[in-house]
């Protein structure tokens, strides 16, 4: 059972995540408020309650992957946004859905092929 000033530090914590200043905010003695903030964050009934609540706040701080496709439909259909700007995220819309692939383009002989077919010319010779 956590006492009322271990409530209200988890509560100042939460804040700023200063565990020092927590301390003195929750009516903690400021000389000792470090040492304090270092205990109070080792039990785990405090700690438990601070880590729920940061993983509450990355999940709400990331995009999902419908936030995403929305933000760039609407630079990609937005006017005012340059062509280069449509283009890239047009380009991203479709990494992100799979439909994206490269094409790439060989000018002259591969390599490879050209060292096989000298490879072989070689051989026939003998």
């Amino acid at each position: 059972m956590l006492t009322a000033k271990e409530r209200r530090f988890i509560t100042e914590y939460r804040l700023d995540g200063d565990g020092a200043n927590a301390a003195r905010r929750a009516g903690y003695a400021p000389k000792s408020a470090k040492v304090t903030a270092s205990r109070l964050l080792e039990k785990p009934e405090i700690a438990a309650p601070i880590a729920n609540r940061e993983q509450e706040r990355a999940s709400h701080n990331i995009a999902t992957a419908d936030e995403r496709d929305r933000i760039l439909s609407a630079i990609a259909r937005d006017t005012k946004s340059t062509n280069l700007e449509r283009i890239k995220a047009i380009g991203e819309l479709n990494k992100c859905s799979g439909r994206y692939s490269m094409k790439h383009e060989h000018l002259g002989v591969d390599p490879l092929i050209a060292a096989i077919r000298s490879d072989r010319a070689k051989h026939a010779r003998r």
